[in-house]
């Protein structure tokens, strides 16, 4: 399916040289591309870029969204990103910001079994890949795992959570809804006896 009129998709996973000049991260930025040939990139890089492009053409709209969704995140959860591979993972910080950003508006809150399988990718990427992010990215995946905690049922609020701790954990100095996390956190006692993670201590830290 065709990107809508007037956005380009990302070129994820393309073998050329750069086109573009160093930019500001945004998740807006210009088309990624890769500075190897696809011989030398590793096999969690090649799946990341297959997956990436996938969930890129999907739209809200499209038939089978929910088995795609799912076929995808357990694609991406499979890999390992950890750059001490043997090869060295060159996965973009922007590249991995615009795919979150499009994916949370696939992902409804009412699909609790999605909403979870998001949310361990968005933990799986970020903790792997160490990516700092740029504010709209942020700001889209703090509202979004917030609305979680208090739209879905509380067997999903350890995966919630952890999601949110690690979007929060090295961000929390360009996050600017500290305030509203905090309030849904001690609204819905989710900081608490259960959950082994301290989002408070990483609003803090960060």
């Amino acid at each position: 399916m065709s990107s809508p009129v007037g956005v380009s998709a990302p070129a994820f996973g393309r073998s050329a040289v750069p086109a573009f000049p160093s930019v500001a991260l945004s998740a807006d930025a210009a088309p990624f591309t890769r500075g190897r040939a696809d011989s030398s990139l590793s096999d969690a890089e090649k799946q990341f870029s297959r997956c990436a492009a996938k969930l890129w053409s999907l739209r809200a709209d499209c038939g089978q969204l929910r088995e795609e969704l799912n076929q995808l995140f357990d694609q991406l959860l499979s890999e390992n990103y950890n750059k001490s591979c043997e090869l060295p993972i060159t996965i973009r910080p922007e590249e991995v910001c615009i795919l979150l950003k499009h994916t949370s508006g696939l992902v409804p809150l009412n699909q609790e079994h999605l909403v979870v399988k998001f949310c361990q990718l968005v933990h799986h990427l970020l903790n792997q890949l160490k990516v700092i992010m740029d504010e709209r990215t942020l700001d889209v995946l703090v509202n979004y795992t917030t609305d979680a905690l208090k739209q879905c049922s509380t067997w999903t609020h350890s995966d919630v959570l952890l999601a949110l701790s690690t979007v929060v954990y090295g961000n929390g100095s360009q996050c600017h809804q500290v305030d509203v996390i905090i309030v849904v956190l001690f609204t819905f006692g989710v900081c608490c006896k259960d959950e082994p993670i301290s989002l408070s201590l990483v609003l803090f830290k960060s």
